[in-house]
């Protein structure tokens, strides 16, 4: 059995460092020539609109937590969709071509290639500094309640019974006048009396001490209560970073020199810069593709290790869900039955209608406008998991887009095309 503690962090940097960089390399590097006549930018213009929408409703479904972390797990959990891994097969079984299977799978997975993956990093980096924020608010507020708490209560008395038997009151004996006879005068003393108390007054005496000290360590705890929960309400307006304060952010060179620090050393955007370089130049399409007429064969080895390596990230990242969907055992299910519906509903049902739209407001043809329709139907990419876990956020959430996702896969896809039959919109030959 698989180590959750070894194995998940190995196969997340596996996936995040190697797999997932080369597999958008040969995507976009390889590929993919931007400058073929049958090149559709249509097709991947309904795509991109498509994840733009997203975005925009993953920031306002997000604005009262304030939290751009769920921002970009709920902008995966829309639109991070398998169009490689599941799109290339389905489209090839549904039009009968695995060329074209190849071609529309390609083509929307393009623009994730040259839009979202570019901008999720991005996100994710500003979830880390939020949360280097709020910790570090977090520790000052816990430092202050300490303080105050030290502070406002004060130290217990402690009464000795046996000091109690004998307690000289002033207030309550009175001193005794004593007469002596001194020949002819009489001259009055005054003497202090030791008030002698019993046992059954000494006992009610220490308990009347206790109580009223009981009643002012009680009194004092509930001022530190009061003040701990006025911390609580400021802890909770603490877990939100208001829009006041991203505007400081982004207006800070040393926050934006802090995400650049860390989208520099992202080896995913690595692989998207080179892949364009190579696209953008054509050496990848024309001297690195074997279906290439210019094709090098001393240089078939980047193709085949960029292809080997890039088909093992959904593997790898189901194999990596599964350890940790394994490790969580009866706190796996932690997301609402009502949020998966959601969720659900909205990417097998909402999103697809979103592309129909635009697949009409473009006017594609039939066979492209189907695909659309389709690719945009199908589950997210495992890898999604891989990124998530590599900055520790929506695991639970995107596992679970995964895993239902992929088990509705079949009644979807077969759903949609009926449907797409019975109103007569798209029909293929």
């Amino acid at each position: 059995m698989l180590n959750n503690t070894t194995f998940l962090p190995q196969a997340t940097k596996f996936v995040f460092n190697i797999a997932l960089p080369l597999h958008i390399f040969k995507g976009i590097g390889i590929a993919t020539d931007f400058y073929d006549d049958s090149f559709l930018w249509k097709f991947i213009f309904v795509f991109l609109i498509l994840r733009a929408i997203a975005l925009i409703f993953s920031f306002l479904a997000a604005a009262r937590n304030g939290n751009i972390g769920q921002v970009a797990v709920m902008w995966l959990a829309l639109t991070w969709i398998s169009t490689i891994i599941m799109g290339i097969p389905i489209a090839a079984a549904v039009f009968d071509d695995p060329n074209k299977g190849q071609t529309y799978g390609i083509l929307a997975g393009i623009s994730s290639f040259i839009f979202q993956l570019p901008l999720q990093p991005v996100l994710f980096e500003c979830h880390v500094i939020e949360k280097e924020y709020l910790l570090s608010n977090q520790r000052q507020l816990t430092e202050s309640s300490l303080l105050q708490a030290e502070i406002k209560t004060p130290k217990k008395m402690e009464v000795d019974p046996e000091q109690a038997l004998t307690v000289t009151q002033p207030e309550e004996c009175a001193p005794i006048t004593r007469v002596t006879l001194d020949e002819n005068l009489d001259i009055p003393s005054t003497e202090p009396k030791e008030c002698i108390i019993s046992d059954s007054d000494a006992n009610a005496n220490a308990d009347a001490v206790t109580k009223k000290d009981t009643e002012i360590s009680t009194k004092s705890s509930s001022v530190v209560l009061t003040s701990d929960d006025n911390h609580g309400d400021d802890n909770a307006d603490t877990n939100r970073i208001s829009l006041s304060l991203w505007m400081q952010w982004v207006c800070t060179w040393s926050v934006w020199k802090k995400i650049l620090g860390q989208l520099m050393r992202n080896t995913v955007l690595w692989g998207i810069l080179m892949g364009f370089i190579f696209s953008l130049s054509t050496v990848g399409p024309r001297f690195l593709n074997p279906k290439s007429d210019d094709f090098v064969p001393g240089l078939g080895w980047i193709f085949a290790t960029a292809g080997w390596l890039g088909d093992c990230v959904s593997p790898v990242a189901l194999i990596a869900m599964g350890v940790w969907m394994d490790a969580q055992g009866r706190k796996l299910i932690r997301i609402q039955l009502f949020s998966a519906c959601c969720y659900m509903v909205s990417k097998l049902i909402l999103v697809p209608l979103l592309a129909l739209g635009l697949s009409k407001a473009m006017r594609l043809n039939n066979e492209a406008g189907r695909a659309a329709v389709l690719i945009a139907a199908l589950p997210i990419s495992m890898a999604s998991f891989s990124l998530a876990d590599r900055y520790e956020i929506g695991q639970a959430v995107l596992s679970e887009n995964v895993a239902l996702g992929t088990a509705l896969i079949l009644p979807t896809i077969i759903l949609w095309n009926l449907v797409l039959d019975a109103l007569d919109i798209y029909p293929i030959a």
